[in-house]
């Protein structure tokens, strides 16, 4: 929702025990929460506050300064979610960012942890793109990056991670059913998706990647780590002529009835 209009004082649980419940639940820290209520003593609007409430208006209520007060609360909250959107999305490619990709990164080894499960990191590296940039120019580089951002979002899953670090530099975090074979596939999956036409009205025809691997807990046990050994795997598959995979030389096979991360 936009905005909750909650009363305080309600029939069996009241709007505190409400407010804090709705805290609680799942994608709801950046949702503003108004109470109303005729309760004015101080001790009742710390109340309110310290359950998660954004802002407090007492009884009556005056419906035209009420819905201004939701306006602007509304207003705000969607000012702070562009403000963290841009935090945290890559504003060319629409893709998570480097401190997006840390962050569910960091969470998804913290899980993994308890669970004794696989997760998987593929690097991406655009192969000869700095020829597209010196040859067409950056409008046209920057339209690429964007094209390969969308090509790469549509192999990932919702519980999966496509991002871009920077330049022409993209990680796609796979934190379910992971397999190494798993991995292969979607490394080859990558190649393909992205070796396909651009179809561009001005620039390459093509363009290619080179893609390199790390699995945790095999080739390292935190995110440093694993982001280094898939850098320097891609490396290798770029120094073998690029349009290539290579999963970090660490890594050993896994069995072969493992799930394949790609539906």
């Amino acid at each position: 929702p936009d905005v909750v209009l909650l009363d305080a004082m309600m029939p069996g649980m009241d709007g505190f025990t409400v407010c804090a419940r709705l805290r609680r639940m799942f994608n709801s820290a950046n949702v503003p929460i108004v109470m109303t209520t005729a309760l004015t003593d101080e001790s009742s609007i710390a109340q309110a506050f310290d359950a998660g409430a954004t802002d407090y208006t007492t009884k009556p209520v005056n419906p035209v300064l009420l819905r201004h007060r939701l306006n602007q609360t509304i207003a705000a909250s969607r000012r702070q979610a562009h403000i963290e959107h841009l935090a945290h999305y890559d504003p060319l490619t629409r893709l998570a960012n480097r401190t997006r990709l840390l962050d569910r990164l960091q969470c998804a080894l913290a899980h993994t942890k308890r669970t004794r499960a696989l997760v998987g990191l593929l690097y991406c590296d655009i192969d000869g793109f700095k020829t597209v940039n010196d040859t067409f120019g950056h409008s046209i580089g920057d339209l690429v990056l964007s094209r390969i951002g969308d090509r790469l979002a549509s192999l990932v899953r919702s519980c999966d991670t496509a991002a871009r670090l920077g330049g022409d530099e993209f990680i796609l975090l796979v934190t379910a059913g992971v397999s190494q074979e798993g991995l292969e596939i979607v490394a080859q999956k990558i190649l393909r998706t992205v070796s396909a036409s651009l179809s561009l009205a001005e620039g390459p025809d093509s363009i290619s990647v080179s893609v390199g691997a790390a699995v945790y807990p095999t080739d390292g046990d935190d995110a440093r780590t694993l982001l280094e050994k898939a850098n320097a795997a891609m490396y290798d598959a770029k120094q073998s002529g690029g349009n290539a995979y290579r999963l970090c030389l660490a890594s050993e096979p896994t069995p072969a009835d493992m799930p394949s991360p790609v539906a």
